[in-house]
């Protein structure tokens, strides 16, 4: 994720049965049906993208998809990591929407796990506020130091 948004490509669908783990635990990307350059488009322009499990709040309100919203998706594969699960699996997408896109105080029901490193990592990937979330970048890094 890092080189493609470095190379100004949004994936726009990041979940996880788009990431491919072979044998030798090398990790590919697939599914690019969604990705866009680094668009244009103003807000009320936007279409919903991807899939409203890993959505960002920002995407389901129809506003304008970021590097940002891939780094939400991303927090919610490792909440997915975290518990097995998939995300909201109980909802639909309807649901989905008005709860995550709608309900400012919403926030996942946290992960019961002892590693916390990774339930920080969630934390600041999946903050409502687009601006907060960190570069891939700084994910890469968080994960090095952890």
């Amino acid at each position: 994720m890092t080189y493609l948004h470095g190379k100004r490509v949004l994936h726009c669908d990041l979940k996880s049965s788009n990431v491919l783990i072979d044998e030798n635990w090398n990790v590919k990307l697939c599914d690019f049906g969604l990705s866009r350059i680094n668009s244009n488009h103003k807000k009320g322009q936007a279409r919903r993208v991807g899939t409203p499990h890993w959505m960002a709040p920002e995407i389901l309100r129809g506003e304008k998809y970021e590097f940002e919203s891939d780094v939400y998706s991303f927090g919610m594969l490792v909440w997915e990591l975290l518990t097995g699960e998939i995300p909201y699996q109980k909802y639909s997408p309807a649901q989905i929407i008005g709860l995550v896109g709608r309900d400012d105080n919403h926030q996942i029901q946290m992960p019961k796990t002892d590693n916390q490193p990774m339930v920080d990592l969630f934390l600041m990937c999946t903050k409502r506020d687009p601006k907060l979330r960190p570069s891939f970048t700084k994910v890469v890094e968080f994960l090095e130091k952890h």
